[in-house]
């Protein structure tokens, strides 16, 4: 990706447990295993994830992300068409 300019970079990132705000979870940590990643949108510009992490069948943090295609200035580009295209 970087050589042919452009990248994938973090525009946006939440994270709730049970509805608490991120900086004031404090819970024992999750296996990798126990994460659903769901992609739930892709623009020309930008793909938006959402994330749950289950313990024992219970729902313990529910997540979300959007990754935004940006050239070497670091500005919204569109995705190459070799990554849009599927």
């Amino acid at each position: 990706m970087a050589r042919h300019g452009w990248w994938l970079a973090f525009a946006f990132a939440a994270c709730s447990a049970d509805g608490t705000p991120a900086q004031e979870v404090t819970r024992a940590p999750d296996r990798a295993q126990d994460l659903v990643s769901r992609v739930e949108r892709i623009t020309r510009t930008r793909v938006d994830h959402s994330y749950e992490i289950h313990r024992a069948g219970e729902l313990t943090c529910q997540a979300c992300s959007t990754l935004a295609c940006v050239g070497r200035e670091g500005r919204p580009r569109l995705m190459p068409e070799t990554l849009w295209a599927r």
